[in-house]
């Protein structure tokens, strides 16, 4: 978790405002930065590493109105797809 939140903190802007500029690796997992689910609707938190390629950007239902965008890199994107097959063949 510490080396995700320096990868994010390091090319994403916004968020490296929410977190600081100053935040350190740290021992504990509840001392991990905490980002409100509600911060997804309001702001673009993209990160973009230069060996990264952005391929989709997953949007929510907006039931309360106002979508919240998740944007996956390949990686993610493979990983989310992965975890959604692996939930939906229970079905």
């Amino acid at each position: 978790m510490n080396a995700l939140t320096s990868h994010h903190r390091q090319w994403c802007g916004q968020f490296e405002n929410i977190i600081g500029r100053d935040w350190q690796p740290v021992n504990r997992i509840e001392d991990i930065p905490f980002v409100h689910v509600g911060l997804f609707k309001r702001i673009n938190l993209l990160t973009q590493a230069p060996d990264s390629k952005q391929v989709r950007t997953v949007l929510s239902s907006s039931t309360s109105g106002t979508s919240s965008r998740v944007t996956l890199d390949e990686n993610s994107s493979k990983l989310q797809a992965l975890s959604s097959e692996a939930i939906l063949a229970d079905f």
